[in-house]
């Protein structure tokens, strides 16, 4: 009776050290697509091109490991396969490149039955120079004054400049040219409070003083319009 009970517990550690955790070495595949969504500048509309990701990475983790498992290059069409997998639970990932050198992953999970090919959800990346952040726009009149009299009113401020600054500082980062109809946009604008700043004269004197507004971005891939249009005086 002892030997009979013994080898049950000899089979019962058997069949646990052969059970197969998630990895290599089964039967079963997922596959998918990974694309591209380029966020570049393209004169305040926040527009982005969708491309498939070819060559971009594509990592896989093994069930709770830390660690990716391995890896692949996707195909020119964005499509990626890995093979020979067991069955269990896998995460997916591929990398999102924010123009300050940092990566974000992007991961989607599937589960793996046996002798089976499972397709997972797309992923989608990002990458350019405006992936993250956000758009303010605004517009600026000028009243043109001559000898302290006014000769032209409210006219669309062309080539005016316009200044912001990060909101309690007084030195700007940026400056941009209104173009035409006096608008005039700053891009890749982080969250955060910013304040936007013209410079005006005063008819009589031609002393200079500032005109400011200040804007909160909560929000990244947003076009904020500034809630006033700026009006400044220029001595001609």
């Amino acid at each position: 009776m002892y030997k009979f009970y013994f080898l049950l517990f000899v089979l019962s550690l058997t069949f646990a050290s052969c059970r197969n955790e998630e990895g290599e070495g089964g039967s079963s595949s997922v596959q998918g697509y990974v694309y591209k969504i380029i966020h570049s500048d393209n004169n305040y509309s926040l527009q982005t091109d969708t491309v498939p990701a070819s060559k971009e990475d594509i990592y896989i983790i093994y069930g709770d490991d830390e660690f990716y498992g391995d890896d692949e290059k996707a195909g020119a069409n964005g499509f990626f396969q890995f093979k020979y997998l067991r069955e269990g639970d896998y995460k997916l990932f591929a990398y999102s490149s924010l123009s300050d050198g940092i990566k974000n992953a992007v991961t989607t999970s599937v589960h793996l039955g046996n002798h089976k090919t499972v397709v997972a959800d797309t992923i989608f990346i990002h990458t350019g120079d405006a992936y993250g952040k956000s758009i303010v726009k605004g517009q600026i009149y000028v009243n043109y004054y001559h000898k302290g009299d006014l000769v032209a009113y409210a006219q669309a401020g062309v080539d005016q400049r316009v200044y912001i600054c990060y909101h309690g500082e007084n030195i700007p980062f940026d400056d941009v040219k209104a173009g035409l109809n006096g608008e005039f946009g700053f891009e890749k604008l982080k969250p955060g409070t910013y304040d936007i700043f013209v410079i005006t004269e005063n008819p009589d004197t031609e002393a200079q003083s500032s005109i400011k507004q200040t804007i909160t971005v909560s929000h990244t891939d947003t076009i904020y319009t500034l809630p006033n249009t700026f009006t400044i005086s220029v001595a001609v």
